[in-house]
């Protein structure tokens, strides 16, 4: 399960955002399709975020650890620097994987440009996910509601955010993938010869 929490994000959030879109029932074949067609690329953006975060986390702990040190407090801040950054450009990474065709290092690039450009965004996205996380910290009972339908909704949550903000800064059309009343307007022709 850890190796493919890349995939499964970014099929999570592809579904999700599809069906806003489309408002219509078909979660599963979304989530299924998108977790395959994104598999390689979104599983390799998650062991390359998934390193950043252990070497953020090791700069961390040996700054604590090595405290004494007339460096440690200034090294200590630029460790933390880094793990924020690591943070906001994850929360943009795998909705980017999941709504655009890129690269690799392009898609983990525009996540952070977008995660800095953007912040009142991220403050937000981040003070939203810090609350819930929290929560669930604090009760037992909002760690049990959060497993059983939580998740569910704060992805929801997260991606109608995205998709708003998405069309707001120009980076979709208002109207992309919506199904319009003409989609279910056809003439078949018989031919009676």
């Amino acid at each position: 399960p850890v190796f493919t929490i890349g995939a499964a994000l970014s099929g999570f959030y592809y579904a999700a955002m599809d069906s806003m879109r489309k408002e219509d029932g078909y979660i599963f074949k979304r989530y299924f399709s998108a977790f395959g067609r994104n598999f390689k690329q979104a599983t390799l953006i998650w062991l390359i975020m998934l390193v950043l975060a252990g070497l953020c986390g090791m700069n961390v702990y040996c700054w604590v650890r090595y405290s004494d040190m007339s460096v440690a407090p200034v090294m200590l801040g630029l460790s933390l620097i880094m793990c924020i950054a690591w943070l906001i450009t994850f929360i943009f990474v795998f909705p980017l994987q999941a709504r655009f065709e890129n690269t690799i290092g392009r898609t983990i690039e525009n996540a952070f440009l977008l995660a800095i450009s953007h912040l009142p965004f991220t403050l937000v996205i981040v003070v939203m996910i810090g609350m819930i996380a929290f929560m669930v910290y604090v009760s037992w009972l909002i760690a049990l509601i959060m497993i059983l339908i939580g998740t569910g909704v704060i992805g929801y949550m997260t991606v109608r955010y995205f998709e708003i903000n998405f069309k707001k800064w120009g980076y979709i059309d208002e109207d992309d993938g919506k199904i319009k009343d003409d989609d279910y307007e056809f003439q078949v022709e018989v031919d009676y010869d």
